[in-house]
């Protein structure tokens, strides 16, 4: 009698543990949506980054990020780190125009120096734009590397130019950072 009590509830336990494990797999056989999992890759490629938070909040207001492709996310990453790019030069071209008394002679010239980095640094990322296509490794980490020494060379000069802190610090420090993300990124796809 009392094997037969044991019988049965290992019988009873068995068919437990087949309906959990069977309501579990159900669960995991459900497909991922396609944003689901463009988000799941943004997220994994992101934690790979010096500033994953720049990084998911940058891809993500990005509207291809949400159908995109390791690649693609790179690409996104890339024109980023363009535009900020852009837009610094346009604010140092107009401070070297002299349009602003604000500023010292040695200021000045500095803003000259850093339209002259800041087009360096856009020629460089333009020239990634094909390095990424091709799947270039090499001249795609240069290339992004130089556009971040320009940057911050720029940034070097301001800072010795006078003893106010820089006009486009900010800008410039968002710059470092986004190319930073685009080089982890890219990194994931070499």
């Amino acid at each position: 009698m009392a094997s037969c009590n044991i019988a049965l509830i290992l019988q009873l336990l068995a068919v437990l543990l087949l309906i959990n494990f069977s309501s579990k797999l159900g669960s995991c056989s459900r497909p991922l949506s396609l944003d689901q999992a463009a988000e799941d890759l943004l997220d994994l490629a992101c934690n790979h980054t010096l500033y994953s938070d720049i990084c998911v909040s940058s891809l993500r207001s990005d509207p291809r990020s949400k159908t995109s492709d390791l690649k693609g996310l790179a690409g996104i990453a890339l024109d980023l780190s363009i535009a900020q790019g852009r837009g610094i030069l346009s604010r140092v071209q107009k401070l070297s125009s002299g349009t602003s008394s604000n500023y010292s002679d040695r200021a000045s010239e500095s803003f000259a120096d850093c339209v002259n980095e800041y087009s360096d640094a856009l020629e460089d990322l333009s020239e990634t734009i094909s390095a990424l296509r091709e799947g270039s490794c090499d001249t795609l980490n240069v290339l992004v590397s130089g556009a971040m020494t320009s940057g911050q060379t720029c940034e070097d000069s301001l800072e010795d130019s006078s003893e106010r802190i820089s006009p486009v610090a900010n800008d410039s420090q968002y710059f470092y950072k986004l190319c930073s993300n685009l080089l982890a990124i890219t990194t994931l796809l070499c």
